[in-house]
């Protein structure tokens, strides 16, 4: 880990969001700046779009799992997430139970 992502993990940690929509999945990780103390600044986005898949419930949870994995991987750990938030503008979001796949 760089200096600045230790820090984060042990000092402020990250928040993280994503963004389903007609297109295609994005994630975005921020993190407080610690440098200007004026806000905040993302360390980390990725997008996924869409091939052919957007009426598949499936892809949707591939898509998410795989952006998570991948922010894991490009910031060496996400170890330390304050909050995590779902938005979208033509996505509906339930919780499900990963094994099961139902609604909880």
């Amino acid at each position: 880990l760089g200096m600045s992502a230790a820090k984060s993990l042990t000092n402020n940690g990250y928040f993280v969001g994503f963004d389903l929509g007609t297109s295609g999945a994005r994630i975005s990780v921020i993190e407080p700046d610690n440098v200007y103390h004026d806000g905040y600044r993302e360390v980390y986005a990725k997008g996924i779009q869409w091939n052919g898949d957007y009426d598949n419930a499936e892809a949707w949870i591939d898509a998410v799992n795989s952006l998570f994995q991948s922010a894991c991987e490009g910031l060496g750990s996400l170890a330390c997430i304050r909050s995590i938030c779902v938005s979208g503008t033509s996505a509906s979001c339930l919780l499900v139970n990963r094994e099961t796949r139902q609604v909880t």
